[in-house]
């Protein structure tokens, strides 16, 4: 790929991004999540809340209530939180509001005030938080509720719902572009993207097409079995197995039912391979449930038992447990090794292994605690041996971690330690912080006034890797960083102002001066619009049934000043030591064409085209290594039917006239029969590839799958594999031949597996690193 196809690639991007019509605009206030403990309601059709909107307007006819605003309410029981409110009454039992008169009704603060009887059908937009009578919780841009019939449809939608699976306890998360409430326990959605797990959404995960589940109720054999529980059953079509935005293979469409019981035994997997490092592997995993009472599942243990002709035997136990209060997992590895490693050379034993545990505990008043610990034989055996999980998961560490959430606050500590020798690592010991979300301080002119506070102090140690011979380095510090927004509509914009005030103390400085103090401050705003145009058009390469065109512009200008202690002179512990003096313009754009695909179950709007462009600009140049432009991100999804999708992620830089990061990823789904994949993958001088993957569905019981995948830069080909797949009803046996002439491996695979459709064990994959990424973690206001 040349230079200048690329830079006529972007212009076109471009061009199109520029294409802005607009009709009108919409503006929305931050949400925030339900609060627990709501009283249910036992009339049908009543609307009640506990604090007033900031407006509430009631129309005697055609009967309408109005409520704008931060609305909080309930309905028979259901919770509801959302910026602005409509609710229709039926015919002959329009009711004002008690002691009010229609128009403006200013709220009197008393609790639980009955704003209107018999209500039929209810429409929320804008952060819009729902919680039914069951506990399943949905989150959305916007919401219509047909109450009397108990159904309704919800935009933009994700859906949360406890789940008790083989597996244990886990939660079904379903995010949806549009979900359909068609009972009171039945929902369908499309254009989905679904996955069990309660630590958020992995990075493998699966979309699909279309997706209908079904709860059914207790069953009533044993009505004081307290170990009864909801079941459900769950349908999926053009299922899409992707990592990340990217198509990564076909899934046949599945039926999966969680009463069902499958008859594996204690095998839950065989395989065989062959690689230039390891040479001939076998393998055999077998396993099964632990019950501490009669049909009530406590954990799981599996027992891996592997050999390979150039290394030697291994075995390893895992156990995954999952109780009311705490969850985890368990995992160990013992290799005996008479080989050589790749990259790291001839081992210092031959007796290898590693022992991992992950464990999280909910304790009394809504204390959570996280445990990990971390502990490996050498410093070559876990990226040799778990290459995957060394590239792709967190960095491994020994903790301890404490937190307490308010409604939209919470106070955590943390305390690490480094053991083996061979880590660079930054010990906390101990750091405790309070973090403070978006709390409205007070009313400004009709609109609040929001704070944000991360405060954080303790002692933190970075001690390098013992190659590196580089002392260990500690110090005391206390950071405090505080943020003041104000949100107001300007028009058809919404404009939200911000300033910030941050403070740091260090007890010692990189060249050992104590007391150190600094402070920046932090100003900018941000405006933003969201506006479309409707036309009535049809036919063409996309079979348009009419056309919308969204397009949300937003402009951030931030600037930071003050900063007298660079970061080049402070210990590097983490994120903290970064904050620097800087201005820059933060300029994005995104566009959406949309349509009205006809389908089985009725008309749907479809968005065809997403395009969003992001760009930092930086009127110092300095900031940004001498350059005022920084690189320009492209996200692309273009669905040109519901067959043929492209999918593109490209960073293109200015300076460097050439993209740093391209990925193009295009789909060809025609059937359930045939599936076919192509792509291109560039990261500026590391890798540049093109792949190809087919799949052909002979027929129920059998598939082929071609993989193919070749190095632009390197001039070979990376990984090729055919493999064979018989589906049984229990059972999936796979039998292929493999070629990596990158990594020179090679040789014939066979496995077998269960027929496992969700799997929310806790793997290492799932537990988000959250005292160390991200504070708030998965969780958070729960």
């Amino acid at each position: 790929m040349t230079a200048k196809p690329l830079r006529a690639f972007v212009l076109v991007l471009v061009l199109l991004s520029l294409s802005t019509l607009t009709l009108r605009a919409q503006v929305a206030e931050p949400g925030t999540k339900p609060a627990e403990g709501t009283p249910k309601q036992e009339e049908k059709g009543v609307l009640t809340w506990d604090t007033p909107a900031r407006i509430l307007h009631y129309e005697d006819r055609p009967g309408r209530l109005y409520m704008l605003g931060d609305v909080e309410t309930e309905l028979d029981g259901r919770y509801l939180r959302c910026d602005n409110l409509i609710a229709w009454v039926r015919k002959g039992d329009q009711r004002r509001p008690p002691g009010n008169a229609p128009g403006i009704i200013k709220g009197t603060g008393e609790k639980a005030r009955k704003a209107a009887d018999f209500i039929t059908e209810l429409y929320a937009e804008g952060f819009v938080v729902y919680v039914d009578k069951k506990g399943e919780t949905i989150f959305c841009d916007r919401l219509f509720l047909d109450v009397a019939h108990e159904r309704g449809i919800a935009i933009d939608a994700t859906l949360s719902a406890p789940l008790q699976t083989r597996d244990g306890k886990s939660d079904l998360v379903v995010k949806a572009a549009e979900l359909r409430i068609l009972a009171g326990n039945r929902i369908q959605g499309s254009g989905v993207k679904v996955w069990v797990g309660r630590f958020g959404r992995p990075f493998t995960h699966v979309t699909s097409d279309r997706m209908e589940f079904v709860k059914r109720p207790p069953s009533a054999i044993d009505p004081d079995d307290p170990n009864r529980r909801s079941s459900y059953r769950i349908d999926a079509q053009g299922n899409v197995l992707r990592a990340g935005q990217l198509p990564v293979m076909w899934l046949p469409d599945f039926t999966w039912d969680s009463e069902v019981q499958h008859g594996f035994g204690l095998i839950e997997s065989i395989r065989a391979r062959h690689s230039s490092e390891f040479g001939y592997e076998a393998g055999v995993s077998i396993g099964d449930d632990i019950q501490f009472e009669e049909g009530r599942r406590w954990g799981h243990w599996s027992v891996h038992a592997d050999w390979y002709s150039k290394r030697g035997p291994g075995v390893g136990v895992d156990l995954v447990y999952d109780d009311d209060d705490y969850r985890g997992l368990l995992y160990t590895r013992y290799q005996y090794d008479e080989g050589e490693d790749e990259n790291f050379g001839r081992p210092p034993t031959r007796n290898r292994g590693r022992v991992s545990w992950w464990h999280r505990h909910q304790l009394p008043e809504g204390v959570q605690l996280d445990l990990e610990l971390q502990l490996f034989s050498d410093r070559g055996y876990y990226p040799t041996y778990f290459e995957d999980q060394e590239k792709g998961l967190k960095p491994p560490e020994n903790l301890v971690y404490l937190k307490k959430v308010f409604f939209n606050s919470m106070v955590s500590g943390l305390a690490s330690a480094r053991i083996n020798d061979w880590f660079t690592r930054v010990e906390h010991q101990p750091e405790l912080r309070y973090d403070l979300v978006t709390e409205p301080l007070f009313d400004l002119f009709d609109h609040p006034l929001y704070l944000s506070v991360e405060a954080r102090g303790g002692h933190a140690r970075l001690i390098p890797d013992e190659r590196l011979v580089l002392e260990d380095r500690d110090s005391w510090r206390i950071d405090v960083d505080t943020l003041l927004e104000y949100a107001f509509p300007v028009g058809p914009f919404k404009l939200t102002p911000f300033a910030g005030l941050r403070y740091t103390y260090y007890e010692e400085d990189l060249i050992r001066r104590t007391d150190r103090d600094r402070v920046g401050f932090t100003s900018g705003a941000t405006v933003s619009l969201q506006a479309w145009r409707v036309w009535d058009t049809d036919g063409g390469l996309f079979n348009l049934d009419g056309l919308r065109h969204v397009i949300i512009p937003e402009i951030t200008f931030r600037n930071t000043t003050g900063i007298a202690a660079r970061p080049m002179q402070l210990i590097p512990f983490d994120e903290v030591e970064t904050f620097d003096n800087l201005q820059a313009f933060e300029l994005r754009l995104r566009n959406l064409l949309q349509t009205v695909r006809q389908r089985e179950d009725g008309p749907e709007v479809d968005t065809f085209v997403d395009l969003e462009l992001e760009i930092p600009y930086f009127p110092n140049p300095r900031d940004n290594f001498g350059n005022p432009w920084g690189n320009l991100d492209v996200d692309l999804l273009v669905r040109f039917s519901d067959d043929l999708q492209l999918v593109t992620d490209l960073e293109f830089n200015w300076y460097g006239r050439d993209f740093e990061v391209a990925n193009v990823a295009v789909g060809y789904t025609p059937s359930r029969e045939l599936q076919a994949y192509a792509g291109y993958r560039h990261f500026d001088g590391e890798y540049d590839a093109v792949f190809f993957q087919i799949n052909h569905r002979i027929d129920e019981k059998w598939m082929i799958t071609l993989e193919t995948s070749y190095d632009i830069k390197e001039d070979r080909g990376i990984d090729q594999r055919v493999a064979f797949t018989r589906i049984g009803p229990e059972w999936v046996a796979q039998l292929g031949l493999r070629i990596d002439a990158g990594e020179n491996d090679f040789g014939i695979f066979i496995s077998l597996e269960p027929r496992w459709l969700f799997d929310p064990i806790l793997r290492p994959g799932l537990v988000s690193g959250e005292p160390r990424l991200n504070y708030l973690g998965s969780g958070f206001g729960q």
